[in-house]
Order: C-alpha cells, then structure tokens, then sequence
C-alpha cells in the first residue's frame, strides 16, 4: 500500500461507492491493523484521511464506534489530530452511535470531552419550513420591484399629462390668456381629477416601497408592500379613467367617435376586475383552513 501510494499520491483519496476510503476500510478489519498504524505515522496525504467523511458523514472515528475491534483500535482514538467531536449527517458523534455494550469504549470517549446529544438535531421539517419562507421572500421581492417600476411609471405618465393639457391654452392676450382652452369642459375637469388622483396614488407607492426598504419589522414591511399593490392598481384605473374622459373632452365635436373611444378604454375595468377577482379568490383560499 505504501508502495502504491508513493508512486501515485492521489490513490489515496480514491473512495468506493459508499464515500469509504482506506481508513474508512481498515477500521472494520483488524486485518488492517498495520495499515492504520502506517497512516497515522505518516506526514504525507494520508493523514488527511483521518477526520474524512464518507457519504453518510461518518469519520473513522464514528466506524470504530460500530465496529466490534474498536478495542484494538486505541492508537487512532487517541490521536491528538482526530477530530473526537466530529458529527455525522444525522448529527450523531461516535459516542451516540457506540452501543450499550461497550461500556469501556464509551467511557474511553468520555474522558476525550465527548458526550451524547451534545448539539441539537434539525428536523427536516423545520428545515422544509425554512426553505419555502425563503422562497416566499423571494417571490414577495420580486413582486414589490415590479410594482415600484409600475408605480414609477404612471406617476411619470400622469405627471406629464397633467402639465400637457388637452387642447392647449389661451394664446391671445387677456384676462384668459394662458388658461385652458377646453377649461369650462365638464370631461376636461374630470380627466384634470382623474390625472391628479392617479399620480398621488402611484407616488403614494413609491414612498411606501421607500419605507419598505428602511429598517423596519417584517410585518410592519408587510402591511407596506400591500398598501404599495393597492395603491398602484388604484393609481392604474385613475390613469385609464384620466386617458378616456381627456380624450373625450379633445374629441367633443365627434360625439360618436368620442364614445367608441370611451368605451374601449373603460374596457380595462372589465379586465381589471377579471382579474381581482382571481386574485382575492386565490388570497382567501390560502387563508382558509382544511377541514
């Protein structure tokens, strides 16, 4: 073995299909008695095989323990470089996995530091549990960008819009001069209401997700992100509302053309609600309990 390992150094991190290597093997044989000893004189590659895990987590420290020549196997127990606190995949040490029958062995392991159950086992529920609240937190991110990037938008739009008026001004000199022209229009002053209310709204969103982003408290982030989606949607309807009735007030002398121009705009609301609709339905099946 010795031999094979001078001439090729990286055979001995070989493994078989259980993550085992050598020291892993010889362990479970006293018939490698020799070999382990070789080991743990040498300096080179080997001594790191001697705190490896194998695909089960398990050191040969936690093989001695199931082994029926751990009482042969002193010289590894004792080394100093032998990680005595090493835990496997179920968090169990060499200690936990000795059985009651080896008492001397046991108390061995005691004087070395080791005791049973000395961390805290995980159980893969909790582990479940924390994965999917991360995914969830991930998810509510993404949907709390898209929705800064929508508020943003339609505050721009709505901003702009409020400052270009339909139909322009007044450009002749008098006590008019620089007002709307299309001022006395009943649809006018609505589009000029409908325009203000959704740029308040999408700039409302804006600022919760700015207060989002500050060190606040989960829950306290939450309520935000939900005031912040309601106050865009909110925001979204104004702007379709604010689009029709401008439009209708630029369009007046066409009365008909006017109306068809309405009415494909309003369709959103039929959207929209489809689409509420789903979601609140979806919000309270989530938040019903199975009987």
């Amino acid at each position: 073995m010795l031999e094979i390992i001078k001439r090729c150094p990286d055979s001995s991190e070989l493994v078989n299909n259980r993550g085992w290597n050598i020291l892993h093997l010889a362990v479970q044989d006293i018939s490698f008695q020799s070999p382990v000893e070789d080991i743990l004189k040498t300096t080179s590659s080997l001594s790191n095989l001697i705190n490896e895990k194998d695909a089960q987590g398990n050191t040969p420290l936690h093989h001695i323990a199931v082994s029926i020549n751990h009482w042969r196997l002193g010289h590894l127990i004792d080394d100093p470089r032998v990680d005595k606190l090493a835990y496997n995949n179920e968090n169990k040490n060499a200690l936990d996995l000795a059985s009651t029958s080896q008492n001397r062995f046991k108390k061995r392991l005691k004087t070395k530091g080791l005791r049973s159950a000395m961390r805290i086992y995980t159980p893969i529920e909790d582990s479940k549990q924390d994965i999917e609240k991360e995914r969830q937190v991930d998810h509510l991110k993404k949907l709390q960008d898209a929705n800064v990037i929508v508020a943003a938008l339609i505050a721009t739009v709505t901003f702009a819009a409020g400052l270009t008026i339909p139909g322009g001004f007044v450009s002749e000199k008098g006590s008019l001069e620089g007002t709307p022209i299309l001022g006395r229009n009943l649809a006018f002053r609505t589009f000029m209401v409908m325009d203000t209310i959704a740029m308040v709204l999408s700039t409302s969103s804006v600022l919760a997700h700015l207060f989002i982003n500050a060190d606040l408290k989960a829950r306290h982030s939450m309520v935000l992100a939900t005031s912040a989606f309601y106050l865009t949607i909110s925001a979204m309807v104004a702007m379709v509302g604010a689009f029709a009735t401008g439009t209708y007030a630029i369009l007046g002398s066409s009365i008909a053309f006017s109306i068809v121009i309405c009415v494909l705009a309003l369709s959103f609301i039929i959207v929209f609600m489809t689409f509420f609709t789903s979601y609140v339905k979806g919000t309270m099946r989530k938040k019903t309990p199975l009987r």
